[in-house]
């Protein structure tokens, strides 16, 4: 039979290796007698080389053989006398010389097994080593080293190979040898562990603890630390306290030299407590309307569509939660009548508007570009011109003295005949129509657009219409929507002169440039005008933070700008929302704005904060534009006005090139 073997890459397990114990027979003289028959077939080529290394320099139809053979012999070799040392590994003696000409790699020449691999150290302590590590007699460490001598012992035999063999010592031979010593004890300490009790290691005495006392325990010394450190707590709440009203005061102080009242007033931001406002006592602001309907959100298009329904909701809830929807009186939103649309619109539009939305297809939003149509578009810019016409009634009339309406969709881009812009129906000039036809002392009316985006809605409109001013505070330029509203657009026939436009030529202008241009052209215009009913149309898309404006006014400059506005007409105001997509900046301004309305005072800008000089003089070119229509812009006290307002972009200019080279 041929026994197949395990090559040299093999996985061995060395951790288990044969041990023999020499003396032993029986059960391995019998296989070494049976397997010593066996002829071993080998599976390598003649001469192969793929056999050879180290650990295996005969081919494999002799290594069995040889292994067998050296079982065999140990195997049968007598028991070493009881004196000698135990072993430390089994050897085997050498191989005979493998006989000439039987093929096996190696031939003639003789083998010799190698040493197995032993897996622990061992230390091999020469006696004169281990008399000079040897420590004094009498200590444990002592016992330890000559007991491990005893059995680390090894003797050579007569032809160089070590030989070891265990030598059998009983308990009592090793007690008599060597002897435990005890770590020395005081004889007081050994009295003290007699004289007190036992105690069981696991159970400890319990530990009383005194309780605490319920009694508030302050220090009676004044002088201990304690008593010093209350003392500089209440020194420091009353220093704070105190300059807390000292800034409060410095901040009110104006406001109280005019004679105001003073009341806490909900944030502007996030709900936090603002600081106190001022509404004038000298003013009668009367009963301020705020006019909003869940309706107007029924009109929604996709997802990503910046005009939707949460602009509405955002508003009214950023109202209520400042607490300013408590101090109007809501006036009730409704539907435009046809009568009022067609004071702006021809009917094909209003046909065109209500007809737009296929209600037999599928497709719930319809549309493309700016403007999108659902079953309730119509429905929604109805409601929201209506609610337009509703405040400005309600403030014609004298039943309110201010109003706002949170109305959407917007409506300053729809022409006479073309939706467009979001918008559908223009909702600010179909208000100022409707209060000029409804109401007989109501002869003329400024409507002011300061939506970042040029209302050419209104200006086409209204474009010759001497019965309103239209002035617009808007970005202008190619590529900016709509591109229209230069400066050069004044009106036509009757309305030549009534149409103003503040083209903004750069982005990034904030309260001061709208400001100056209040100074510089708007005031002036409009108080000439004299208009007996204000209409804002309240776009907030210039406002800080704005995704498409672009522009940097803060809610200070919306308080500001309305309470010039508030200034005229004898304070009849009306506010209609417009554009706006940012919905934490259109809440917040759309706030302000209101809180304008309701009295409430706005500190001014700071003196640092001056226009662009480009702000100027593009203020400047209108002042050219619009001075012949409108002789005030050319009086000598406003063009000192004018020049001062360019000087001080000059100082600016110098400060902060002065300011960079200090950098």
């Amino acid at each position: 039979r041929a026994v197949p073997m395990r090559r040299e890459d093999s996985d061995d397990d060395e951790g288990s290796a044969l041990t023999v114990t020499p003396g032993t027979t029986g059960d391995l003289d019998g296989l070494a007698a049976a397997l010593s028959g066996i002829e071993l077939a080998s599976k390598a080529p003649e001469n192969s080389s793929s056999y050879q290394g180290v650990g295996n320099p005969g081919g494999p139809d002799t290594i069995l053989a040889r292994a067998l053979a050296g079982i065999a012999e140990d195997a049968s070799t007598p028991p070493p006398p009881a004196s000698a040392q135990p072993r430390r590994s089994p050897r085997l003696k050498p191989f005979p010389a493998t006989p000439a000409g039987t093929g096996g790699v190696g031939d003639g020449e003789e083998f010799r097994k190698p040493k197995l691999v032993v897996r622990y150290k061992r230390e091999n302590v020469t006696p004169a080593a281990s008399a000079a590590n040897t420590p004094e007699k009498g200590t444990p460490k002592e016992s330890f080293e000559t007991a491990r001598e005893s059995f680390s012992e090894v003797k050579e035999d007569e032809d160089g190979q070590e030989e070891s063999s265990p030598a059998p010592v009983s308990v009592a031979t090793l007690a008599s040898r060597y002897a435990v010593v005890e770590p020395e004890v005081d004889e007081e300490e050994k009295e003290k562990d007699r004289q007190q009790p036992a105690t069981s290691p696991a159970i400890k005495p319990p530990v009383h603890r005194k309780p605490r006392s319920k009694v508030k325990t302050k220090p009676r010394d004044p002088s201990s630390f304690a008593a010093f450190r209350e003392m500089r707590r209440e020194q420091v709440k009353a220093t704070a306290k105190a300059s807390d009203a000292e800034e409060e005061a410095d901040a009110l102080a104006s406001m109280f030299e005019k004679k105001v009242s003073v009341e806490d007033t909900p944030s502007r931001r996030g709900g936090r407590k603002a600081p106190a406002r001022a509404v004038r006592e000298g003013d009668d602001v009367g009963v301020v309307g705020l006019c909003y309907s869940d309706v107007m959100e029924l009109h929604e298009g996709p997802s990503h569509h910046f005009e939707r329904p949460a602009r509405h909701a955002v508003t009214v809830a950023r109202m209520r939660k400042d607490g300013l929807e408590e101090k109007c009186r809501l006036i009730a939103a409704r539907e435009a009548t046809d009568e009022e649309l067609l004071t702006c619109h021809s009917r094909e539009h209003l046909e065109y508007v209500a007809n737009a939305f296929d209600r037999t297809s599928d497709e719930k939003v319809q549309g493309v570009g700016d403007i999108y149509w659902t079953e309730h578009t119509e429905r929604c810019a109805r409601t929201a011109a209506g609610s337009a016409c509703a405040a400005t009634h309600a403030v014609a009339s004298g039943t309110h003295h201010r109003a706002f309406a949170v109305v959407r969709p917007p409506g300053h881009h729809a022409e006479c005949a073309r939706a467009m812009g979001f918008c559908f129906y223009n909702n600010t000039a179909v208000a100022a129509r409707a209060a000029l036809a409804a109401h007989p002392h109501v002869n003329r009316v400024l409507l002011l657009d300061w939506d970042v985006h040029h209302g050419n809605g209104i200006q086409d409109v209204l474009y010759e219409d001497s019965r309103v001013m239209y002035v617009s505070l808007h970005r202008y330029g190619e590529g900016f929507y709509p591109e229209t509203g230069a400066m050069e657009e004044t009106g036509t026939g009757e309305g030549e002169g009534y149409n103003v436009n503040v083209p903004w030529t750069e982005k990034g202008l904030g309260d001061a440039d709208y400001l100056a241009a209040f100074d510089l052209v708007i005031d002036p215009i409009a108080k000439s005008f004299d208009p007996d009913l204000v209409i804002i149309a309240a776009g907030f898309d210039a406002a800080e933070g704005d995704p498409l404006g672009g522009m940097k006014v803060t809610d200070q400059g919306y308080a500001l700008m309305t309470e010039r506005l508030v200034s005229l007409a004898g304070g009849k105001c009306v506010a209609a929302l417009e554009g706006g997509y940012g919905l934490t900046a259109t809440a917040s301004a759309a706030a302000s704005t209101l809180g304008a309305m309701l009295g409430y005072a706005t500190p001014p800008l700071s003196s640092r904060r001056r226009p662009k000089r480009s702000t100027v003089e593009t203020l400047g070119k209108i002042i050219e534009v619009h001075k012949e229509r409108w002789p005030v812009l050319a009086s000598e006290e406003h063009q000192r006005r004018f020049r001062s307002a360019l000087e001080m972009t000059r100082v600016a200019g110098k400060e902060r090139n002065a300011g960079e080279l200090e950098n």
